[in-house]
């Protein structure tokens, strides 16, 4: 718990900073473990993280022996000319000022842990138990009379390896015993400081990929987003290497998408919603002043009979609002290279969804089908997002129970209007039955299949059974090609 401080700081942030590390599960635990390295290391970290938030930042007139080290700490903080830099960015920022007392916290425990002696003995005691073990199963293995000639040799290549790691740990034992644990008085200034610089960058870089996963606002899309949960997505990200990757190629989707609804709306712009046909409701009125005029009205009647009116498009109109999407995804093993493309690729359709209050759904499939995930309107849940970017199948490809799935999702009323994205690499027959079925569907219901084939140097994808049931099919090697599913007017 933060009890006392250097500074001039109010009960009331005081009781802030305790409950913001009662969000943060995985800070909460850094300072519990850090305490035992250092008494006032709680206190220490809700000094900086108050340093990093409040505005105004000053120190107490009478402070505390024992804080003497938290006023050094703060004290070497406030003069970096980083913090002079940067403090405007984490002041009166909740996420941004705790993800810097995090990665602070982070740092700070893990150098007393390599400067203090008895922890460094227990750690060199725990390794030395585990060599001693591994000494004593190679020596089981080598005298087993069921172990064949290889596996004994095998097992004498381990003894030696654990013996020479043995023999190390002795000597470190016998180092250690000499050395006197080192405290953060001890912290060099220049170790400090570059702590603060890491510090800064880890948090900005955090708070970017929690952004990216929240949705296309970005940090403004954060501001709705109970704090709670903005925390327990910060330090999923932050200690999930697959969740960094899926943020930062979800940041590029989303860029390429932005990108291609720019365009198709230029292209709709341009061309001013006109097309040929003979749909008498969306005649053109210079069309129907041909029709009314005795001159031109023989011409009008050839070129209408063959389809060559000028009439209004209905293609390239904003479906927003309307028009729920269904991603199929394919998350067979073949797709593992992929997984968090793929999850990034259906986190861009979600921020289209969401800006065109869209329902979606994502269907994973492999042989069997995964947990669905509906989003309302493109809106997603921490606990949602989370589960969605952890989850991945592996297994075979079938291709018959993701379609099942969608038309059955069809059904719900929220979905009647959706369309079909199919996403895979992989191949599967599907029964002549089951297609007449999907095909009888999607003309009752007037639904659309749009569907990606990826083919790569590693699998080939059977684009001629995804023509079966598709009404159009995109062949690419990369899903980063397959940006015209973003113009989603499918």
């Amino acid at each position: 718990m933060y009890e006392q401080s250097v500074l001039h700081i109010e009960q009331r942030e005081i009781d802030r900073f305790n409950q913001l590390l009662q969000m943060a599960k995985v800070f909460q635990q850094v300072c519990r473990e850090g305490t035992k390295l250092h008494p006032q290391f709680t206190n220490i970290i809700g000094d900086l993280w108050g340093a990093f938030y409040k505005q105004d930042v000053v120190f107490q007139d009478d402070i505390l022996p024992q804080l003497e080290t938290a006023k050094q700490i703060v004290a070497s903080l406030l003069e970096s000319e980083l913090y002079v830099a940067r403090h405007e960015i984490t002041m009166g920022d909740d996420l941004l000022s705790v993800l810097c007392a995090m990665a602070m916290s982070e740092a700070l425990k893990k150098w007393l842990e390599q400067n203090n002696v008895e922890h460094q003995r227990d750690e060199n005691k725990r390794n030395a138990e585990y060599a001693e073990n591994q000494v004593k199963e190679a020596r089981r293995q080598m005298y087993d009379p069921k172990a064949t000639e290889q596996e004994k040799e095998r097992a004498r290549t381990r003894k030696q390896f654990a013996e020479r790691r043995l023999a190390d740990l002795k000597k470190r034992e016998e180092r250690l015993r000499n050395e006197q644990s080192k405290t953060l008085d001890d912290l060099p200034s220049e170790q400090l400081q570059n702590m603060f610089e890491q510090a800064h960058e880890n948090a900005q870089q955090t708070a970017k990929n929690v952004g990216q996963l929240a949705g296309d606002e970005g940090r403004a899309a954060l501001m709705k987003v109970p704090l709670r949960e903005q925390l327990a997505l910060a330090e999923k990200v932050r200690y999930h290497p697959n969740l960094q990757e899926i943020a930062d190629l979800a940041g590029r989707f989303r860029r390429i998408a932005k990108k291609k609804q720019k365009q198709k709306f230029k292209r709709t712009m341009e061309r001013r919603n006109i097309t040929l046909g003979r749909e008498v409701e969306r005649l053109l009125p210079m069309e129907l002043a041909n029709w009314s005029m005795p001159s031109s009205k023989l011409d009008f009647l050839r070129r209408f009979s063959e389809q060559q009116t000028f009439i209004f498009s209905t293609k390239g109109k904003d479906k927003r609002g309307k028009g729920p999407i269904i991603i199929c995804m394919d998350e067979s093993s073949s797709m593992s290279m992929m997984r968090a493309k793929s999850k990034a690729f259906c986190l861009a359709l979600m921020m289209i969804a969401k800006k065109q209050k869209r329902d979606l759904a994502v269907v994973p499939f492999a042989t069997t089908v995964g947990d669905v995930t509906l989003f309302k309107r493109g809106m997603s849940t921490t606990d949602q997002l989370i589960h969605f970017c952890d989850q991945f199948l592996n297994g075979g490809t079938n291709f018959e129970r993701p379609l099942d799935a969608a038309l059955t999702i069809l059904n719900e009323s929220r979905f009647q209007e959706a369309d079909i994205v199919f996403v895979t690499d992989g191949a599967s027959t599907l029964s002549e039955t089951f297609l007449k079925h999907f095909q009888e569907t999607k003309k009752r219901k007037q639904f659309q299949c749009l569907s990606v084939v990826l083919s790569t140097k590693y699998t080939k994808a059977d684009a001629k059974a995804v023509e079966c049931f598709s009404d159009k099919v995109l062949e690419v090697s990369d899903l980063a090609e397959a940006e015209d599913v973003f113009e989603l007017g499918i």
